[in-house]
């Protein structure tokens, strides 16, 4: 029987979570595990108290579900010969490590390594799901070269800022 059988990547669509990607499915690929890509839709973005439309979390929603398809594709050239995905609504360290307690044996997540005010305010959701995962946690920072490319990517509009 295999340590790791079943990988949970939740993914923010940061260069962070595409390099945490790209590690859940190399440990996979070795493991004979399968991989779950997670994506949470926060209906309440940076704690404000306003909340998205159903037009624009609708909207939300499919271009989670085209990311994630690519993520998928990804994760199969890495290695992940299994690859599923879901997206979720709601707060997403509560979703997350309620959805890792449906089994999973390891989850692997991106940190952008936060400091400061930035911390601060924004707080860490890995650093949170961290503390309260039910399984073991693999924290992942993209190498430098891949977060100054992407620093140096315009931001597409309507993409969150992560």
């Amino acid at each position: 029987m295999s340590m790791f059988n079943t990988i949970l990547i939740p993914v923010d669509f940061s260069v962070h979570s595409s390099f945490a990607v790209k590690l859940g499915a190399d440990l996979a690929r070795r493991f004979q595990a399968s991989v779950t890509l997670l994506h949470v839709l926060d209906p309440l973005p940076f704690a404000l108290p306003v909340e998205y439309t159903p037009a624009q979390l609708e909207q939300a929603q499919v271009e989670a579900e085209r990311s994630l398809a690519a993520l998928r594709l990804r994760a199969q050239t890495a290695g992940a010969e299994r690859v599923q995905s879901e997206v979720l609504r709601g707060d997403p360290v509560s979703e997350i490590v309620r959805f890792a307690g449906r089994g999973f044996d390891l989850l692997v997540m991106g940190t952008h390594g936060r400091r400061g005010l930035r911390h601060l305010v924004l707080g860490s959701v890995t650093e949170r799901v961290l503390r309260i995962a039910p399984c073991p946690v693999l924290t992942a920072r993209a190498p430098e070269e891949m977060r100054k490319a992407e620093d140096a990517r315009p931001v597409a509009s309507g993409e969150a800022l992560a």
